[in-house]
């Protein structure tokens, strides 16, 4: 059963981050930037041809290979957990991280690029999309899981 809700979860989010991507290119390229709160937040259509904050765009062969093994690899990693409830959560945050990356997958075989298009205007910050945010939100919770929340199970 947790395979499926992280199929679906995998699913879902995908499709938000590339329907997020879509409307960000026809309302956004080409046009200038929008302020949604002024000073803080706003919309900036750009493509990054690199990976987080554009390290590695003169490589896209090799980050795209890169980004596929890591994904079979997350993949892998994922079926050997085991599959009690101790387990559940970092289950369902390792569907978030490969959402995310597959997100962007997508992009880089489309476009040749990623599509961004979140930037933050009260500092200096690479303009981001939805999968960015499931890669980083869910490897900062993947840590709380991996530093805090499981129990050795041998233990009991």
């Amino acid at each position: 059963m947790i395979n499926l809700i992280a199929a679906i979860i995998v699913i879902i989010l995908v499709v938000i981050d590339q329907f997020t991507k879509y409307l960000a290119t026809i309302n956004l390229q080409g046009n200038p930037s929008v302020t949604l709160i002024n000073g803080v937040l706003g919309l900036t259509y750009t493509e990054n041809t690199g990976a987080a904050f554009g390290l590695f765009a003169n490589w896209p062969m090799a980050l795209t290979a890169f980004i596929v093994l890591a994904v079979i690899g997350i993949v892998v990693y994922y079926f050997k957990l085991p599959t009690t409830k101790n387990y559940l959560g970092l289950k369902l945050t390792l569907a978030v991280i490969v959402a995310g990356a597959i997100g962007n997958l997508i992009d880089r075989f489309l476009h040749g690029a990623v599509i961004d298009f979140i930037q933050f205007t009260f500092i200096n910050f690479p303009v981001f999309n939805f999968a960015d945010i499931f890669i980083v939100l869910g490897a900062i919770v993947m840590a709380y899981f991996v530093l805090f929340g499981l129990k050795d199970e041998r233990a009991k």
